[in-house]
């Protein structure tokens, strides 16, 4: 009998071996985490590419080794503190901040079930802190951004991360409406950013010293007389700036939708963000084409670029709640802050050579704001909550205040410690060649009037009429350098 017992069971054990293996909705739901936080990582190209196209030509290569920094320091950060501060993954942590409820929970460890949740949130993490980067860029101290991006990531962002999507955070139970982050995120990025151009100050002959760079000392003006140099500090690359804005577009259709956390039951509510985020998107770009024929005559490829870009971050608090045409809406208005922002803080001399503020500040606060006062989309029909009023204000409003208190904590302690800003030399010649010691192209050292053999020029399949001489106008070289080439 024992040995008939014995077949039984090892048949029993085949045939439930044979039987398939179903995947669970939990197990779906970490897929769809892990593929959403992929894409929003690739922003980070996106953003290498937007802001290595808006820089001059001479601190590329370091604009984009800033990204790449970046995603290394904030990983770090995230794993070491951050995370645990959040308090997403913890029970019984205070209003104010996470971690500390069961120190175990989070400091320097991933818990077990909580493997895709860490990866995804420190996505958003590590975009947070780059945002950072293009407003202070061609003038500041690698040191000094790495240093801002761990603090950033281990402190700063995620305690805005535990008031507004911890369950036990104030923010939270409060009622404060911010899907994927227009406020967490983008205002966080946004003000920090405004906060570091003002300490750091403006490219050197960008602005005639006003009265923010005479109280914080900066002495990189124009000399009396001459007129700012506007054109000579736009973007080396238009290609670059689209191609960045593109990638950037793609990766957003990874973080809306993807911030609904979970496949079963919520793949509605992600078409709808993706649906959303795609109308902000349209209206942002729609509304700066016209802008720019308005103003300039013709159609502004880098104003549209950051016109679609606004329009994304302002539709990002609410895209799992909005009706699609007030999405559009949503992006055009986002877009509009966008630019009165933009002509503000060049009318104060703040100097930020992407728009960080304007685009994800700016357009960050409409986001948050307009959830105020517009309906909820719901399978009822368009639903309005007056009671929405106060939590976005109340949450918008603290958002800023603990932002920029601590960016003018970190940014003020560096530029008094003579951390923050690099020298004039190195600005000159450009942080590629100052801090790595290589060049994006080979045409870095033009726009000082510096002599190039032929053999220079031979890559690219061309060679000077006079072989001796190659010089430029170092006064136009940033808009157009002139040299006479023939064919090979």
């Amino acid at each position: 009998m024992s040995g008939e017992a014995e077949a039984i069971a090892a048949a029993a054990e085949a045939a439930a071996s044979a039987m398939p293996v179903y995947v669970t909705a939990t197990d779906v739901g970490w897929l769809w985490n892990i593929l959403a936080g992929i894409l929003i990582l690739l922003m980070h190209l996106g953003f290498a590419l937007l802001e290595g196209g808006s820089v001059r030509h001479k601190s590329v290569a370091n604009i984009f080794f800033k990204n790449l920094v970046n995603v290394a320091i904030s990983a770090i950060a995230w794993f070491a503190l951050g995370y645990a501060f959040t308090g997403l993954d913890a029970t019984g942590d205070n209003p104010f901040i996470g971690g500390f409820a069961d120190p175990a929970h989070g400091f320097f460890n991933v818990n077990f079930d909580y493997f895709a949740a860490w990866f995804f949130q420190f996505t958003f993490c590590a975009t947070t802190a780059t945002i950072v980067s293009g407003a202070v860029a061609e003038r500041t101290k690698l040191e000094a951004y790495m240093a801002f991006a761990f603090i950033s990531s281990a402190f700063i962002y995620p305690v805005v991360v535990h008031w507004a999507w911890d369950d036990e955070g104030w923010l939270y139970q409060m009622g404060y409406a911010d899907f994927a982050g227009s406020g967490v995120i983008h205002v966080v990025g946004g003000f920090t950013g405004l906060i570091a151009a003002i300490f750091v100050g403006p490219r050197t002959g960008r602005f005639q010293t006003g009265f923010l760079n005479s109280c914080l000392k900066h002495d990189h003006q124009l000399l009396e007389g001459e007129q700012p140099v506007t054109r000579s500090m736009d973007g080396h690359s238009v290609p670059f700036q689209v191609m960045g804005t593109i990638v950037l577009f793609v990766g957003w259709l990874g973080f809306n939708p993807g911030s609904t956390g979970a496949v079963a039951g919520e793949m509605n509510t992600a078409a709808l963000c993706a649906v959303n985020t795609v109308l902000g998107a349209a209206g942002g770009l729609a509304m700066m084409l016209i802008v720019g024929r308005c103003s300039s005559g013709h159609y502004d490829v880098g104003l549209a670029c950051n016109g679609m870009l606004a329009g994304l971050v302002a539709v990002t608090a609410g895209c799992n709640t909005l009706f699609p045409p007030i999405a559009l809406g949503v992006g055009i208005l986002g877009a509009l802050a966008y630019y009165a922002a933009s002509r503000a803080i060049e009318a104060l001399e703040i100097d930020d050579p992407l728009d960080a503020f304007p685009v994800h500040g700016g357009a960050g606060c409409v986001g948050v704001l307009v959830l105020a006062f517009l309906p909820q989309y719901t399978p009822d029909g368009l639903v309005y909550s007056p009671e929405q009023i106060l939590p976005q204000v109340a949450g918008l409003a603290a958002i800023i205040a603990w932002t920029v208190i601590w960016a003018v904590v970190v940014f003020g302690g560096l530029h008094l410690c003579g951390f923050l800003r690099t020298s004039k030399l190195a600005e000159e010649v450009g942080l590629d060649e100052h801090d790595h010691k290589t060049n994006a192209y080979y045409f870095d050292m033009l726009d000082e009037g510096v002599a190039l053999k032929a053999s220079d020029l031979s890559v690219f399949g061309v060679a000077p009429k006079d072989p001796k001489v190659l010089s430029s106008n170092s006064d136009d070289v940033d808009q157009h350098t002139h040299i006479e080439l023939a064919e090979a």
